[in-house]
């Protein structure tokens, strides 16, 4: 974003009241000083009901400053909404500026990658489905205090495109199935990209986990004679396992509470509950007579502290997918496979670890499990990195497509399942998905697995044994 000029707006951080209670801080659009009221609404509103975060608010804020510059750097071009948004769609993906050099619409915009023009596209049309939800259509409901300013006349675009197409971007009948729901597809579809030739997300090699734990997490300059815990980090250690054993994404480890790991034999098992609407720990809800007591309450009047989801605090705030969890309690399990040994082993540290947590625990009182070196809980931020010096250190470049950065344990995860034989709706459930289908980057094979296969395949099929082949000398 940061190499995005804008033309013809700002952005900077206001105050929006969506309720009686404290308003919520949202990064508003102005322009010519006026305040697109109807998109500060709209992420404040996203903020407050699924807690979307800092990235998710950068970018519908660049969605919507693009098609703001778009249509005033293109006025009286086009004749309709649609055409503008088509051409609008275009000029992500192509770039405005020609073969020769020029540019007379003076954006000066380079072609955006498709996966990038696909997500400002998909911000764009989420947003005009809602507008339209709430004004049905009519443009003067937008800021009902005065007459909608050129800025929000852009928007209303989208809102009044309804009324006659039904979506921001023109929908279109396909077929009716036999149920008499009808299929739409957009008039303006997000770019199919072709990924054969190059993979985007690796899985982190299974043959590097192990130095990844002993090797990379030792502790600089500690001698061998030292005990376990004094060599290693092994906070560090249980959240990598967690991920690479337990198939954790990144931000759901930062979740997880001391009393949410039970280590004890027989009764082993790891919970990650809903960081607000999950049950707060029994042992508070019988204190307090609560039974049905969320974790946001939890927090707020126990500690004082906000669910890492909601907070905008980047050192505490942590991410949160839609994950399936369970209806009563709302949690889901951590199936932790393939390592056997390792899984045993887990479990032990875990009981280190909590002796090292309670020393380090000063002035900061909190549940969360994972802490910093002054006690405070830890941030996603401080692993990231440490993760990233650590296969560094193993020769693994650290990056997603190299199979490097922390998600990668996630894809090692999947493809342990499915090289198992777990079916498909054995793996939804292990990887806390909603959807069947959400798995797929999770459990395609790897390029270099597919060779394998093939390879041996190959040696087993019938050929002639007597391939004669001309010379080409």
């Amino acid at each position: 974003m940061s190499e995005v000029h804008y033309i013809y707006s700002i952005s900077k951080k206001v105050l929006i009241n969506v309720d009686r209670s404290s308003p919520i801080e949202v990064n508003a659009i102005f322009h010519n000083g006026c305040i697109l009221f109807s998109a500060a609404k709209y992420v404040a509103l996203k903020v407050l009901n699924t807690g979307k975060s800092g990235s998710w608010e950068r970018k519908f804020t660049q969605s919507i400053r693009l098609l703001i510059d778009y249509s005033l750097a293109n006025d009286g071009v086009f004749s309709n909404p649609n055409e503008m948004f088509s051409a609008f769609s275009h000029r992500l993906h192509q770039g405005t500026i020609n073969t020769d050099g020029t540019d007379l619409s003076g954006l000066r915009w380079k072609p955006k990658h498709p996966l990038t023009a696909n997500v400002l596209i998909g911000h764009i049309t989420k947003f005009s489905d809602w507008l339209y939800d709430i004004t049905d259509g009519n443009s003067q409901v937008l800021n009902p205090l005065r007459k909608a300013n050129a800025g929000e006349k852009i928007l209303n675009l989208a809102a009044l495109n309804h009324r006659n197409n039904n979506a921001f971007l023109k929908h279109a009948i396909t077929h009716q199935q036999k149920s008499k729901n009808i299929n739409f597809v957009r008039d303006i579809k997000l770019s199919a990209i072709a990924s054969d030739d190059e993979n985007l997300m690796k899985s982190f090699d299974e043959s590097k986990f192990t130095p990844l734990l002993f090797e990379g997490f030792r502790i600089k300059g500690v001698g061998h004679d030292k005990k376990f815990y004094q060599k290693f980090r092994i906070d560090y250690i249980l959240i990598t396992m967690l991920m690479h054993l337990g198939g954790l994404r990144i931000s759901e480890v930062f979740h997880i509470y001391v009393e949410d790991v039970i280590p004890n034999e027989g009764l082993r098992h790891v919970r990650v509950y809903h960081p607000q609407n999950g049950l707060a720990p029994s042992h508070y809800r019988k204190l307090k007579n609560k039974p049905n007591m969320k974790r946001k309450e939890y927090l707020q009047e126990r500690y004082g502290l906000l669910d890492r989801r909601s907070s905008k605090n980047k050192k505490y705030h942590a991410g949160w997918k839609n994950n399936a969890v369970k209806k009563v309690g709302g949690y889901f399990d951590v199936f932790m496979f393939g390592y056997p040994d390792l899984i045993d082993f887990f479990y032990s540290l875990f009981f280190i670890y909590l002796s090292i947590r309670e020393k380090s625990m000063h002035s900061y009182d909190h549940p969360f499990l994972f802490v910093g070196t002054d006690g405070e809980p830890l941030s996603m931020a401080s692993y990231e990195k440490a993760h990233n010096r650590a296969v560094s250190k193993i020769g693994i470049n650290p990056r997603l497509d190299y199979g490097g950065a922390p998600h990668c344990h996630r894809h090692s995860y999947g493809q342990r399942l499915t090289d198992a034989g777990l079916s498909p709706f054995a793996i939804k459930v292990a990887m806390h998905h909603t959807n069947i289908n959400s798995q797929k980057p999770y459990t395609e094979p790897e390029h270099k697995k597919v060779k394998n296969i093939m390879d041996l395949k190959m040696l087993e099929l019938d050929r002639p044994s007597d391939l004669s082949l001309p010379n080409i000398d």
